[in-house]
C-alpha cells in the first residue's frame, strides 16, 4: 500500500499530480527554480486572521530605472527627469549613480534606481469566505461564460467562481508560484482539483496563456470570455497586457479553426468515411504506446538545412526509428534513404502530389483517418491508422475498433512528433525543422513542389515575420511555421523526462530543445541494438481485424440512431414553416398563444442536441453544418429591428440549421451504407479477396 500523505502540501499535490498533470509538471518545474517566477519575486507571508481562516501578505520590490543624458534628450526632458531625481533623493527611497559625461560635459549624465516595497493582504483577514461569497455569490455566469481569474490566493474567490459558473472550466493566472506553494501549504485545495474544471498557468507569455484559454475549446463551442481579479495581481504590472495579448490571440485561433471548420469539415467528414476499409485493416497507434521507450527515434522534416546532413542518417538507419514527413520522403529517396515510417495528414486532394509515383511499400504509413484516400489507397506496404480528433474516435471506435488519438498540432511535422513522443521515445531527434525560410528557400532540393513554394517566397506572396534561428541571428518564417514554433515550445515543457535534440544545423531556435549537430546526436545516443522495424513488425502481426459481423451490427444501430435525429429534425422544421406562415399573415405578435406554441416547439428540438444518446453521432454531423453555425454564432440581434422581423430573422436561422443538419444526416447515412456495401461486398467475394 502507498503511504498517506503526511501533510497538507503533500495532500494537494498528490491531487494535482493526478487530476491536473499539465499543472503538476509546470509547478514542479518552477519549484525547481525556488518557487519563483523568473521576472517576478514576491516574500509570502501567511498567517490567521481573527476568525481563524489563513490569509497571505504578499510584498515585492518595485524598481525602476530612469536616465537622462543632455546630449541626447532635449532640455525639457532634461529638467523634467532631473526634478524627478531630486524629488526621489529627497525621499530616501532611491540610490543614484552619477557618471561623468566625455570631456567634462555639463550637466552631467546621470542614472535613477527607484527601488520601493509594495505589499497587498490577499483577503480579509475577518472572514474571507463571507467576502468571497459577497463578491460573486450574486453573479450568474452562464454555460457560454468562462471566467478568466487574475490570482488563485488562498483559493477562496475561486472556490466561489466555481459555484457558480455553469462553464465547465474555470482559467487561473497566478503571476506567484511561490504564493501557490504558500496556498497548498496552508489551505485544503483537493476539492478544487479534484473537481478536474481549473486550468491553471503561472506562465505571462502570451502564446503559452493562449493554450490555457481555449483548453477544451473548440469552434463550435467558443466562449465569451470574462475577466475578474484579485487583490494581489497588481503587484505584477505585466499580467494585465499579457493576458490580454493572449485573448487576442485565442479569438484568432478559434476564429482561423471556425474558418477551417467551414471549408474543410464535409471534406474531413468524407474522407474519414471512405478511410474506414483500411482502418478496419489496419492496427491502430495506440498498439505503439511506449514501444519505443528509451529508444532514438529521428523525425525528419523537409527543411533547407536537410540539405546539410541528411546522409548521416545512413549511420542512423537500421539502429534507430526514422519517421518521415510525407514531403521529406522524396527528398531521402533521393539520398538514398528508406524511412521507416512515413506520417500524412492532409484532407486535401492535392496532398497526394508529395507521393505520387512514390513506392511506399519499404515503409510503414501512418496515416490519419481525415486524410485525402487517395495516398491510403495508393499505398502497398503496411499501416497504423489513427484519430485526429476526439469526436471522430467517440463515434467510429466501435465500428473500426480503437485507433488512438494524436491530437495535431497544425501540421504533419507536429502529428509526427506527437507519434515519437506516444511511442515512448528518448531522445526525439529532430532533423530538417527549419520551421523558417534559411537563405529564402522554403524546402531542400528533391521535394513534391519543384520549387514553387521558394519562389512564391521570394516573390513576396507570403506575409513574412523575423525570428531568432539557432545561431541567434534575424531570420524569416510566415505565420503558421510560427504557430508551430509555439506548439513546439509549450509541447516540450510538459516533457520532463524526455530529451528533444534539434539536430537541424540551422533554422528557428526551438526553446526546450538540446542543441546538436546530427553527428554527434547520432554518436551520443544511437547504439547497436534489435532493428526498430523489427519492434514494429511484431506489434503489426499481433493484430486482428474486428469481425466483419460485429462492424455490421454497430453500424445498423448508427443507421437507426440517424433516422431517430431525422425524424425530429423534420418536426422541428415543420413547426418553423408553421411560425413564419402565421407571422406573414400579419397577426398581432403580442398575446398569440398559438405562435408562442410553435417557438417551443422549435425549441424542444433543440434540447436533442444535448441528449447523451445522439451526442457523438450530432458532434460528427456538425462538420457538415459549421457554415449555419457560423451565421447563429455571429448574428447580431439588432435591437432598432422592428419585433416581427428580429422573431422571423431568428426562425430562418433555426430552419436552415435543422434542413441543413437532416441533410448532414441523411449523408451520414449513405456514408455509412458505403462501409456496409463494402463489408459485403468483400464478404460475397471472398474467396478472391
Amino acid at each position: 500500500m502507498s503511504e498517506e500523505p503526511s501533510t497538507l502540501y503533500e495532500k494537494n499535490l498528490n491531487t494535482i499530480k493526478f487530476c491536473c498533470p499539465d499543472l503538476y509538471r509546470e509547478f514542479i518545474g518552477r519549484i525547481a527554480e525556488n518557487g519563483r517566477a523568473a521576472e517576478e519575486e514576491a516574500v509570502i507571508e501567511p498567517f490567521v486572521g481573527r476568525r481563524g481562516f489563513p490569509t497571505f501578505n504578499i510584498r515585492v520590490q518595485d524598481k525602476k530605472e530612469f536616465g537622462t543624458n543632455p546630449l541626447e534628450f532635449s532640455n525639457v526632458d532634461y529638467r523634467r527627469t532631473s526634478i524627478y531625481f531630486s524629488d526621489e533623493i529627497a525621499s530616501g527611497r532611491s540610490g543614484c549613480k552619477l557618471s561623468k559625461a566625455p570631456d567634462a560635459v555639463y550637466p552631467p549624465v546621470f542614472r535613477l534606481v527607484s527601488d520601493n516595497e509594495k505589499q497587498v493582504i490577499g483577503h480579509s483577514i475577518f472572514d474571507p469566505e463571507r467576502e468571497a461569497h459577497k463578491k460573486f455569490g450574486n453573479e450568474r455566469l452562464d454555460e457560454n461564460e468562462r471566467v478568466i481569474l487574475l490570482g488563485i490566493g488562498f483559493g477562496y474567490e475561486l472556490r466561489e467562481l466555481l459555484k457558480i459558473s455553469e462553464h465547465k472550466i474555470v482559467v487561473v493566472v497566478e503571476p506567484f508560484p511561490s504564493l501557490f506553494k504558500a496556498a497548498l501549504e496552508n489551505i485544503d485545495m483537493t476539492d478544487i482539483f479534484s473537481s478536474k474544471r481549473v486550468v491553471l498557468t503561472f506562465s505571462l507569455e502570451p502564446s503559452i496563456l493562449q493554450y490555457h484559454l481555449v483548453a477544451g475549446v473548440s469552434h463550435l463551442t467558443i466562449p465569451n470570455y470574462t475577466l475578474r481579479s484579485l487583490p494581489h495581481v497588481s503587484l505584477c504590472p505585466r499580467l494585465i497586457p499579457a493576458v490580454s495579448a493572449a485573448r487576442r490571440e485565442a479569438s484568432t485561433f478559434l476564429l482561423f479553426n471556425l474558418m477551417t471548420g467551414i471549408v474543410a469539415g464535409p471534406k474531413l467528414q468524407t474522407n474519414t468515411v471512405l478511410n474506414s476499409r483500411a482502418a478496419i485493416k489496419s492496427p491502430g497507434v495506440n498498439r505503439l504506446k511506449d514501444s519505443f521507450k528509451g529508444k532514438p527515434v529521428i523525425v525528419v522534416a523537409p527543411g533547407p538545412s536537410l540539405e546539410k546532413n541528411v546522409n548521416e542518417l545512413k549511420r542512423a538507419k537500421g539502429k534507430a526509428l526514422i519517421i518521415a514527413c510525407d514531403t521529406a520522403t522524396r527528398i531521402l529517396l533521393k539520398h538514398g534513404i528508406e524511412p521507416d515510417v512515413v506520417v500524412t495528414i492532409d484532407y486535401q486532394p492535392l496532398n497526394f502530389f508529395k507521393l505520387r509515383g512514390v513506392d511506399t511499400s519499404f515503409a510503414y504509413l501512418f496515416p490519419s483517418l481525415e486524410v485525402t484516400p487517395y495516398t491510403p489507397i495508393n499505398h502497398k506496404g503496411r499501416m497504423f491508422t489513427y484519430y485526429h480528433n476526439e469526436i471522430s474516435e467517440r463515434l467510429f471506435a466501435d465500428v473500426l475498433g480503437a485507433k488512438g488519438l494524436i491530437k495535431t498540432g497544425g501540421s504533419v511535422l507536429t502529428d509526427a512528433f506527437s507519434i515519437a513522443r506516444h511511442m515512448g521515445a528518448d531522445p526525439i531527434i529532430l532533423a530538417g525543422v527549419d520551421l523558417g525560410f534559411p537563405g529564402m528557400r522554403w524546402y531542400a532540393d528533391g521535394s513534391f513542389d519543384d520549387g514553387k513554394f521558394t519562389g512564391n517566397l521570394r516573390s513576396n506572396k507570403v506575409e513574412q515575420i523575423e525570428i531568432e534561428d539557432v545561431y541567434g541571428n534575424p531570420m524569416i518564417t510566415y505565420k503558421s511555421f510560427y504557430e508551430f514554433l509555439k506548439w513546439f515550445k509549450k509541447t516540450i515543457r510538459t516533457m520532463e523526462n524526455t530529451t528533444v535534440v534539434d539536430a537541424t544545423e540551422g533554422g528557428a531556435k526551438i526553446e526546450g530543445s538540446l542543441i546538436m549537430t546530427m553527428s554527434e546526436a547520432i554518436d551520443e545516443y544511437v547504439r547497436e541494438g534489435e532493428n526498430p522495424v523489427a519492434v514494429i513488425d511484431e506489434i503489426f502481426e499481433s493484430f486482428n481485424p474486428p469481425s466483419n459481423t460485429d462492424i455490421l451490427v454497430k453500424l445498423e444501430e448508427l443507421t437507426e440512431d440517424y433516422g431517430k435525429i431525422i425524424k425530429e429534425l423534420k418536426t422541428g422544421i415543420n413547426y418553423c414553416s408553421k411560425a413564419k406562415e402565421t407571422i406573414n399573415k400579419g397577426r398581432e405578435l403580442k398575446g398569440n398563444n398559438r405562435l408562442v406554441n410553435y417557438l417551443k416547439k422549435i425549441n424542444e428540438t433543440k434540447t436533442m442536441f444535448s441528449d447523451p444518446r445522439f451526442e457523438n453521432r450530432l458532434s460528427f454531423v456538425s462538420t457538415m453544418m459549421e457554415r449555419q453555425m457560423a451565421d447563429i454564432l455571429f448574428y447580431s440581434d439588432k435591437s432598432d429591428m422592428p419585433m416581427r422581423d428580429r422573431i422571423k430573422k431568428i426562425i430562418e436561422l433555426d430552419d436552415k440549421f435543422y434542413k441543413k443538419a437532416e441533410k448532414a444526416c441523411e449523408n451520414m447515412i449513405t456514408h455509412l451504407e458505403y462501409i456496409r456495401e463494402g463489408i459485403n461486398l468483400e464478404e460475397d467475394n471472398a474467396e478472391y479477396v
